[in-house]
């Protein structure tokens, strides 16, 4: 059973870079993330659909965004990596806030960010 507080979420991505989400959401058992939920995974690659990336299934592609927030997805993450380069990144990011997704800035604790740094919606600061 899920909690009042319980932010479940999406991941645009089943690759290197969604694996890396995952890993950062339940992966690590951080405390600034022990209310999220990991719902669905999406990814272009068609091979994908109805398997499991660490344990989390690929359930569409980018077509399904607007399907998954009606059905209780809150919060959507982009897990497409710069190797797909950065306009996919971006084309990925708008579509997730025009279906309704709020897009939250993640941030590992371990992370270290300098003081004159802005992060934007949907932005990933990874470990290190």
């Amino acid at each position: 059973m899920l909690s009042s507080r319980q932010i479940r979420c999406l991941i645009a991505g089943a690759g290197d870079h969604g694996r890396e989400l995952i890993d950062l959401i339940k992966g690590q058992q951080l405390r600034e993330f022990r209310d999220w939920t990991i719902v669905a995974l999406t990814d272009s690659d068609p091979q994908l659909l109805g398997q499991s990336v660490m344990d989390v299934p690929v359930v569409g592609n980018d077509n399904e965004f607007q399907v998954l927030f009606e059905q209780g997805i809150s919060h959507g993450l982009v897990g497409v990596g710069l190797a797909q380069g950065t306009k996919q990144r971006a084309a990925v990011f708008t579509l997730l806030e025009d279906a309704g997704f709020s897009l939250p800035v993640m941030i590992h604790p371990s992370a270290i960010i300098a003081s004159n740094v802005e992060l934007d919606l949907g932005s990933v600061v990874l470990a290190g």
